[in-house]
């Protein structure tokens, strides 16, 4: 077996595509996608050493921003999402806008930046650099505790539904038995004292099963916002990246 690391989604899909890759790590909205356009099969995701194998969206902003729960108030401000790519960092709050009849942000925010990372759309809003901004629970959580400052600072103002965190899935031209040898290999890594040892290197408890009506949570947010799977390319407009608002 051969392991590769590749520089993003489009990098991982071609690669599974062309038939030039097995297996590979999908995040909710990476998985759903590919998915539905390969018909890739989960097969088991990690429980982290919190002891969960799930996530959720978090919608923030600084406590003294004046802005609160009400949508209203979130017209017109500078809102940091992660990237077009990810579930909580950008199609929750499409969603969640959506829901409440919001369905063009850039009419409805002055400015929609992407940061790249979770951590850094939550030190976007902590540093003033955006007024709310969307990241993963656990990444947001860990930053506040870690950081007595950030956690009096920053106040949530809306959680998605939890969805599968990063798991495991192959191409389903894998042959069956392989698929099955890899999940076994996969669920019992943490009642063998070498399996143990990768577990804890790789910062996990064990894997657990993973199958594909577990990212319904995600298909949930998407189906409402008319995203057509087959052509999907995340919308530009004036969305930039972090960068380019510091280098403006």
């Amino acid at each position: 077996m051969k392991t590769k690391i590749l520089e993003s989604y489009g990098a991982i899909y071609k690669q599974m595509k062309d038939k030039k890759v097995d297996a590979g790590f999908f995040g909710s909205f990476n998985f759903t996608l590919t998915h539905y356009k390969l018909g890739i099969v989960p097969l088991a995701r990690p429980v982290w050493l919190n002891g969960k194998s799930t996530y959720a969206g978090y919608i923030f902003t600084r406590e003294d921003s004046g802005i609160s729960a009400d949508i209203k108030d979130w017209r017109g401000k500078t809102l940091a999402l992660v990237h077009p790519y990810t579930t909580a960092g950008y199609f929750f709050p499409r969603w969640y806008l959506f829901e409440r009849g919001i369905d063009n942000l850039d009419a409805y925010f002055k400015d929609v930046i992407f940061t790249g990372s979770h951590d850094t759309a939550v030190l976007a809003v902590f540093n003033q650099e955006a007024e709310i901004g969307a990241a993963k629970n656990h990444i947001f959580n860990k930053m506040i505790k870690d950081n007595p400052e950030m956690k009096k600072a920053l106040r949530i103002l809306a959680e998605s539904k939890t969805v599968p965190s990063n798991g495991l899935a192959v191409r389903k031209d894998i042959p069956e038995s392989i698929q099955d040898k890899l999940k076994r290999e996969l669920l019992n890594m943490d009642k063998d004292p070498a399996g143990k040892i990768v577990l804890k290197k790789f910062g996990a408890l064990k894997f657990i099963e993973t199958t594909n009506q577990d990212y319904d949570p995600v298909r949930e947010m998407i189906a409402p916002l008319n995203i057509d799977l087959n052509t999907f390319e995340p919308a530009k407009a004036r969305h930039k990246y972090l960068g380019e608002i510091n280098a403006n």
